[in-house]
């Protein structure tokens, strides 16, 4: 039996005998039927027992009958924000791919890396990861493998060698270009979404990249390094970078067409990275509408892009606009289906309190002792490491002097009487910041400036953990 017939009979039995022995203390049925579905689709989806957007699709039958979102508020996650960004970014991308824009790009690249082997899969390591930040891993890969292919036949000897390292690096850039930018890979959409639903905070494309790219910028060359580390040498690479500049003489000057998608691409792009500056400049003139969006907007400047695309003609006599319906049909449903219940899933989660109860008895950890928590900073070492004093974690340090210390309660786990609680002064004015403070005997802690809540503490013999209560 394979593994999609195992997995078409365990998801259900798995999920039945969940329903059957009921809901734990603490949970309600609602939340208790959303696990069950959870796993469910987990074990479709990782053996594929259905086509996985058609896994995706449960969630529109299941959360309704067990009271854990109504119709409407189950369809609406297909049709979220995220999921319209990604609609707009692919048709944004087929219009690209029509024209071969991309194929330009990436051969204009490549052919200007010079001619040893490794400066070859360097160059097509990099055209991949330049262009995956903005068109799917799946598309970029898909669009490099045929150039790749033609440049490692034209080696000969030590093609194999050749062709294993060049084949393996595209795959690589694809995945670490996809990190770059929002747009990049889907699930960066993901986590950007849930930081703004559940923790209030907008990272634009701007922010994203102000990390995303370094963090390209390093792993590309180390992916490369890894690739090619122990590549014999192949003296007839100058065949494989002829076999490049021919492919891309045969593109000819860059037509009408291709320089308008470059032009929309370009505008969306632009939209993209300053949005935040444009809508704080709007809001400033009095128009403060898309600065409340917040990422939300991104959304509207994909739809924008993707409008363009039917709407701009391609020119050159094409008669035709850049792009039609016939060719946008090739979107990847499923991969919008797979992601909007995705979504729907993880707001029943939220909804019916079943992630508040997995984070509750997840605090169960704390009661652990000290030496089975990962060292570190931040973390205490063990008794035979401090002298414990005879504090109460309940007051104020006796140590303190003046008016402006305070109290707040340690949790359990650090009432060991090893911790004692750092003065901070009262102009620091954030009463929820908790400080915890292990010490060895000759030192003092004393009265300690205010730092910021992402300033590290460090001092000699000093251990500390820093806590805060909402």
């Amino acid at each position: 039996m394979g593994a999609q017939k195992i997995g078409l009979v365990l998801g259900p039995v798995a999920a039945g005998l969940m329903l059957l022995l009921g809901p734990p203390d603490g949970l309600n049925p609602a939340a208790w039927g959303t696990a069950a579905l959870m796993v469910l689709m987990a074990t479709w989806w990782a053996t594929e027992a259905i086509p996985i957007p058609a896994t995706s699709l449960l969630p529109l039958v299941v959360l309704p009958l067990i009271e854990a979102g109504t119709p409407r508020e189950v369809g609406a996650s297909y049709a979220d924000h995220i999921v319209l960004l990604l609609l707009g970014g692919f048709i944004v991308a087929l219009g690209i791919e029509r024209w071969d824009l991309h194929k330009r790009i990436a051969l204009n690249v490549v052919s200007r890396v010079g001619t040893a082997p490794r400066a070859l899969i360097f160059g097509f390591m990099l055209a991949t990861a330049l262009l995956s930040m903005w068109i799917s891993n799946t598309a970029t890969t898909l669009m490099m493998m045929p150039i790749a292919l033609s440049a490692s036949t034209a080696i000969g000897g030590g093609q194999k060698q050749f062709t294993t390292a060049l084949l393996l690096g595209i795959c690589y850039a694809a995945s670490i270009g996809g990190v770059a930018t929002p747009i990049g890979t889907p699930t960066n959409l993901i986590a950007t979404s849930w930081l703004e639903k559940e923790a209030g905070a907008s990272i634009g494309f701007a922010n994203w990249m102000a990390f995303g790219i370094p963090a390209a910028i390093l792993l590309v060359p180390a992916a490369w390094w890894s690739v090619t580390r122990g590549l014999p040498r192949i003296g007839n690479s100058m065949d494989a970078l002829a076999s490049v500049r021919s492919q891309k003489l045969s593109l000819g000057k860059i037509s009408v067409p291709e320089s308008r998608v470059a032009m929309i691409f370009g505008v969306v792009a632009f939209l993209w990275v300053f949005r935040l500056p444009i809508s704080t400049g709007l809001a400033d003139l009095g128009w403060p509408l898309l600065q409340s969006y917040k990422g939300q907007a991104d959304m509207m400047i994909a739809i924008f892009g993707a409008l363009l695309m039917f709407l701009v003609p391609a020119g050159a006599g094409e008669g035709r606009a850049i792009l039609n319906w016939e060719e946008a049909v090739r979107l990847p449903w499923g991969v919008l289906v797979l992601f909007g219940g995705g979504i729907a899933l993880g707001e029943a989660v939220s909804r019916t309190g079943l992630s508040k109860w997995i984070g509750d008895n997840l605090d169960a950890l704390n009661a652990l002792p000290p030496h089975h928590r990962r060292r570190g900073a931040g973390s205490v070492p063990d008794r035979t490491d401090v002298q414990c004093g005879d504090y109460d974690n309940s007051g104020p340090d006796p140590g303190c002097v003046g008016d402006h210390r305070w109290s707040c309660p340690c949790v359990t786990a650090w009432a060991s009487g090893c911790c004692r609680i750092l003065c901070l002064h009262a102009a620091c004015g954030d009463r929820t910041q908790c400080d915890c403070l292990c010490y060895q005997p000759r030192d003092h802690p004393g009265d300690d400036a205010c730092r910021p809540a992402t300033e590290p503490y460090r001092h000699r013999d000093h251990f500390h953990h820093r806590i805060f209560y909402r």
